[in-house]
């Protein structure tokens, strides 16, 4: 009857292995993240917050000077917060960002098998004796118990700090709507600006797009960009 209770409570709940570890998705492309010389290893607990805005959250985790590590992402009965931080700490992050949003209610009936037991009763008559004889049958029977769980989409990102950031401009490629509206395929557009980085103080700004720096164009390339330097405040080009 125990077990049983508790196979329908991790029905009930989700999952009964860590589900932040199960539903991770790994950003580093397998990168050793102790061994890189990019991060820098916590030697603290990981920092625990709550968002409700993960594109939001996350760019301000990039201006901050963090990294992100991976995502988690799940749909679930419930989620415990200890989860989260355990599986932090197995990715070396420093921080990590719990999101949950309510989806639906799950309802219906499990079978559950419970003990039946009946008893009768018989009258007896010997001579001038008379008396009962109870007869006990033990047996089972199958009732359905009911249930209800709220489910919720669980997500969880992690982050750990950059180390020695260079320039400080988080990029991502051109859209074709920006190609088309520049008229060219050279340029990169700027997500986030480290802050107190060399892009920083070159005003560089998110949204902007960096078609070049200095002489170095942001599409050349490799054997064209050899000669080209970052210098500590430089002097960025910036598209429309």
């Amino acid at each position: 009857m125990i077990g049983y209770l508790l196979v329908l409570l991790l029905f009930m709940t989700g999952c009964a292995t860590n589900p932040y570890s199960k539903f991770y998705t790994d950003n580093t492309a397998g990168m050793n993240i102790e061994k890189s010389g990019k991060f820098i290893i916590p030697t603290e607990p990981p920092v625990l917050l709550k968002g409700n805005d993960i594109q939001g959250d996350g760019i301000r985790m990039l201006e901050d000077g963090y990294a992100l590590l991976g995502f988690s992402y799940f749909n679930a009965g419930s989620a415990d917060d200890d989860s989260a931080i355990e599986h932090a700490k197995q990715v070396h992050a420093a921080s990590v960002i719990l999101y949950s949003h309510f989806t639906h209610t799950k309802s219906g009936a499990l079978p559950l098998s419970v003990p039946n037991t009946q008893t009768s009763t018989t009258q007896l008559s010997i001579g001038n004796y008379s008396g009962t004889a109870n007869t006990t049958t033990h047996g089972r029977q199958t009732i359905m118990m009911p249930y209800s769980v709220d489910k919720y989409d669980y997500a969880a990102t992690y982050w750990i700090r950059r180390n020695a950031i260079q320039f400080g401009a988080v990029i991502k490629p051109l859209t074709d709507e920006q190609r088309q509206k520049l008229q060219s395929n050279k340029g990169l557009q700027i997500i986030a600006v480290v802050k107190n980085t060399p892009a920083f103080f070159a005003d560089i700004l998110r949204g902007d797009i960096l078609r070049s720096i200095g002489r170095c164009h942001s599409r050349k390339p490799r054997k064209e960009r050899e000669g080209c330097h970052i210098q500590e405040r430089p002097r960025a080009n910036k598209g429309c």
